[in-house]
């Protein structure tokens, strides 16, 4: 008979208040301590109810002679937050555009929020999420950090971006929104180059920017908090 079973989830992932609880992927796994068998648990089935947990990407069952078993479980890293517009709720996303949940206030990290109507244009959240791992891949994260990306069917992609200027000699926190317009894939290796100078200029000149316009002829227009 089993005497031990042990569930290891993910730790990079999971901390305090984390959605997901050992109690929870105990009750899904329903190994029976001292009552089933080591040589006849059905493996397919344990994975298959634990996947029942939208939290859960991976699973990996093993036993320990005479009569241990242990699961390593594999967690989503949630990437944004989407803002939905059919029912007003708010999700963590994957890193494919998925809903993993609804928010839990007792553990909301400090992500991107996705927002805006999305109802037939629900490839642009695909797209959406494709921006925030560009904004990192190509290194703006290091300057810049997008605090949302919302999609407008009008005008396109909005960014709201956030860097550190000096005002007076002390350090604030500067806000713009970076107009992107409609076209996919605008995110592009060199597109992130210019915006990350762009970025330096005014963290280096203290330039506090209400707006930044990335055009079709790959210039990026800077409009200052004081209209100039």
């Amino acid at each position: 008979m089993i005497q031990v079973a042990e569930i290891v989830p993910d730790s990079n992932v999971m901390a305090a208040g984390h959605p997901v609880n050992i109690d929870e992927l105990e009750r899904l796994a329903g190994i029976r301590v001292g009552q089933d068998s080591l040589l006849r648990l059905n493996f397919k089935e344990i994975e298959k109810r634990l996947f029942q947990n939208a939290w859960v990407e991976s699973v990996q069952v093993s036993t320990r002679l005479p009569n241990a078993v242990s699961i390593h479980i594999g967690l989503k890293k949630p990437i944004a937050l989407l803002q939905d517009s059919k029912d007003g709720l708010l999700y963590y996303l994957d890193e494919k555009g998925q809903k993993i949940g609804v928010v839990d206030l007792s553990w909301s990290p400090d992500l991107p929020v996705i927002s805006g109507k999305f109802d037939a244009e629900s490839a642009r959240i695909g797209e959406a999420v494709e921006i925030i791992k560009a904004w990192e891949i190509y290194g703006v994260k290091n300057l810049a950090t997008i605090s949302e990306v919302h999609w407008d069917a009008s005008t396109g992609f909005k960014l709201m971006i956030l860097y550190s200027i000096s005002i007076n000699g002390e350090k604030t926190v500067a806000r713009t929104v970076l107009e992107a317009g409609r076209k996919s894939g605008f995110l592009t290796e060199n597109n992130a180059g210019r915006i990350e100078k762009v970025v330096q200029y005014l963290m280096t000149n203290w330039i506090s920017a209400s707006r930044l316009f990335l055009l079709a002829d790959k210039k990026i227009v800077v409009r200052s908090a004081r209209g100039s």
